[in-house]
């Protein structure tokens, strides 16, 4: 008999209680394997070890199960980022630069799940879990802004380009294209000095620099 991408995943355990939970990371686990497109929810239930009815407690059909996949990838990328940041002085560069360094090894080390949250088309991402990830680096951004109180920019136009190096370099890297295009790329030194240099272009325009 042919196998099935169920069939290669470990078992989750589900224990009573926990099914919702059981099925998430079941799907998880199966889209790390076989990718977004990869299983079904009968090898969900497979991999959780519930019968194929099971699911349906919870989620009305397949693309609600990979909904909630997405949320607990933001909730990880949450949480990682939010321990990079913590790791350095609240308001510095380095804070921040650690934040997108975190936020490119996650994506390495979690590539199926980071195109799932980000790359589905017609999904968006406005979700209490999607927020909550985003306003990390706001919070960031504004503890840096605070730091120099000379700044005056609005927090979305410092945010927005950092969050705009750190994806680019992400979604790059995880495609295979700097591999194509430049082999020799450092990532992590690339998004260490992209930030820098946008932040110290914030601060001479203010004439901190």
């Amino acid at each position: 008999m042919a196998s099935t991408a169920a069939d290669t995943v470990k078992k989750t355990g589900y224990h009573h209680g926990s099914l919702r939970e059981a099925l998430i990371d079941a799907a998880h686990e199966l889209v790390s394997v076989s990718g977004t497109d990869g299983f079904t929810m009968a090898d969900a239930c497979r991999a959780a070890g519930v019968s194929t009815a099971a699911p349906y407690r919870h989620f009305s059909d397949r693309e609600d199960l990979i909904n909630a996949l997405a949320s607990k990838g933001f909730t990880i990328l949450s949480e990682r980022t939010q321990t990079a940041l913590d790791a350095h002085p609240l308001g510095s560069t380095e804070a921040i630069i650690a934040m997108g360094q975190a936020y490119v090894q996650f994506a390495i080390d979690e590539s199926a799940l980071f195109r799932i949250m980000f790359g589905r088309p017609g999904h968006t991402h406005d979700g209490p879990v999607d927020s909550e990830c985003f306003g990390i680096l706001l919070k960031a951004v504004e503890n840096f802004l605070s730091v120099h109180p000379a700044l005056k920019q609005p927090v979305m136009s410092v945010a927005v380009p950092l969050w705009t190096i750190v994806h680019g370099a992400a979604s790059l890297l995880i495609d295979q294209n700097f591999a194509v295009m430049a082999p020799d790329t450092d990532v992590d030194a690339l998004v260490a000095e992209t930030t820098q240099r946008f932040l110290t272009g914030v601060l001479a325009e203010a004439g901190q620099s």
